[in-house]
């Protein structure tokens, strides 16, 4: 036997086995795959761990996912080669129960390694931003370069607390708004002068009004006074305290701590001081500060004058690295992990199980039943709902047109294909129809989200996510199962019958 590049003594000796005693396995050549895929896989995260990386700057792993993609691509046909040399399901060799479900799990999990290297270079470089900086340190840094460059721009713009009365409109309230309530200056005969006009706010716009930086005195149940101080957050990223309990100063502590203290400050002092903390996090390549003129407030005078926002967007590209496995970002992840291996493994599985000719011409319909099913759709407007009990329809169609067709005495293209789309469109039938009852069942959004609601109550949006995880499992069980039954005898049959 030839060796392989690479190839260690116990990769041949399991391929000479597999070959000898589970042909079947061996013709998916899985061993092979997971052994080039690990290898690989070491060696790009030694790379990507080596190249230099600085984490002040906007990343770049996006061209990395995509070149890794391509090679996944390229891959994928070197995989489809060795398939089409031998085939133990055509050449109706020797086969075990299980046989079936065996082959598509290996595709599903060769899938699976080949996948998840794109994700690699993303990982290396969350790891090496973990190793230099801690978000507590940053937070701790953030505030006290606040607190220079409030000192530093104390006399020359200095900062401001504004007043806001402002009165609880709503049904039971007994404040009228008497203008816009805008709190804008408007003149007051009895004082005769100009003074703050009130704002008019219901209960539900109050609360997207208040912050963590007001201070509120609550005059009754319908009326408060609001204090607001001008922003002294000069840096400030929000995103790398989001899984930590310490949290940066607000503009009235910073405020209270520097406007209090009327000794003279030694500028030379605290610029240097500045400066040499603002480097660690200075993104030189932003410019956005070049635009601030530095004559309109703090914020605004310190961002031109000591370029605050290239220290910002230091401080952001690393909390952007730092934080890219969270929540959303880590379920799209694994979601494109899953559905990607699904659906490519399902490709090989019924490359493998029908002819050359009806897997090409499968692939075709299913393109243009897309496309004509999307001109339609725009033109009759159709509906979500619409839209998803037509893809029903269609599954249903496939499989009941495979099922009465599969015995027929010749094989007919037209089985095949239908077969081979039923399939495809399996684990999915679930995840649809769980779809459909949410859809359905609708009243209310929330944040481009929707909330579906039973007549004893609601549940909220965690139960809701969590009926999908389950419908996608029960998807792809559902799919395990009917290979290995239905779809395993249904492939035989169509197989095995003379050609038209």
């Amino acid at each position: 036997m030839p060796k392989r590049p690479l190839g260690l003594g116990f990769i041949n000796k399991l391929d000479d086995y597999l070959l000898r005693n589970k042909p079947d396995t061996w013709t998916t050549r899985i061993h092979l795959v997971l052994y080039y895929t690990i290898l690989y896989a070491c060696a790009l995260s030694i790379i990507c761990f080596i190249i230099p990386d600085n984490p002040l700057k906007q990343s770049i792993v996006g061209y990395w996912i995509m070149a890794q993609s391509v090679l996944v691509i390229v891959a994928i046909v070197f995989w489809i080669v060795y398939l089409v040399r031998f085939n133990n399901f055509k050449s109706f060799g020797l086969t075990h129960g299980g046989d079936r479900l065996k082959t598509y799990f290996f595709f599903f999990i060769g899938m699976v390694f080949m996948i998840s290297t794109c994700f690699i270079p993303p990982v290396i470089e969350t790891y090496k931003t973990m190793i230099h900086y801690s978000p507590s340190q940053i937070v701790e840094d953030m505030d006290n370069m606040n607190v220079l460059l409030a000192r530093l721009t104390k006399e020359d713009s200095r900062a401001e607390i504004t007043i806001d009365t402002i009165y609880i409109i709503g049904p039971n309230s007994s404040y009228t708004p008497h203008s816009s309530g805008s709190g804008s200056y408007i003149w007051n005969d009895s004082l005769g002068a100009y003074i703050k006009e009130p704002i008019y706010l219901s209960r539900e716009e109050l609360k997207y009004t208040l912050t963590e930086e007001d201070s509120v005195l609550w005059l009754n149940n319908n009326k408060l006074v609001r204090y607001q101080v001008t922003n002294l957050q000069f840096i400030q990223n929000w995103d790398v305290t989001k899984n930590i309990d310490v949290k940066p100063m607000t503009s009235f502590d910073i405020y209270n701590r520097v406007y209090h203290n009327n000794n003279p400050a030694d500028v030379q002092k605290l610029e240097k001081e500045f400066f040499d903390l603002s480097e660690k996090y200075r993104d030189p390549s932003n410019t956005e500060d070049d635009y601030w003129n530095y004559t309109m407030d703090p914020s605004a005078a310190a961002a031109a004058k000591f370029r605050t926002g290239q220290v910002s967007k230091g401080i952001s590209n690393i909390s952007q690295r730092y934080y890219r496995w969270d929540d959303w970002q880590m379920n799209a992840a694994y979601h494109t992990i899953y559905y990607v291996a699904m659906f490519i493994g399902l490709c090989l599985f019924i490359f493998r199980h029908s002819t050359m000719r009806t897997f090409f011409l499968s692939i075709l319909t299913g393109i243009l039943l897309v496309i004509i099913t999307a001109i339609f759709g725009a033109f009759l407007e159709f509906t979500q709902k619409g839209a998803i009990i037509l893809m029903l329809v269609y599954y249903a169609f496939f499989f009941i047109f495979a099922v009465s067709t599969v015995q027929w005495k010749v094989r007919s293209v037209f089985t095949g294909i239908a077969l081979n789309l039923a399939v495809i469109c399996t684990p999915f039938i679930p995840l649809l129809c769980l779809v459909l009852y949410h859809v359905i069942n609708r009243v209310a959004y929330y944040n481009n989200y929707y909330n579906t609601y039973s007549y004893n109550g609601g549940y909220d949006r965690e139960t809701e996510n969590l009926h999908y995880y389950i419908s996608e499992a029960f998807g792809f069980i559902i799919l395990l199962i009917l290979i290995e039954t239905v779809y395993k005898w249904m492939y035989r049959k169509w197989y095995a019958a003379p050609e038209e």
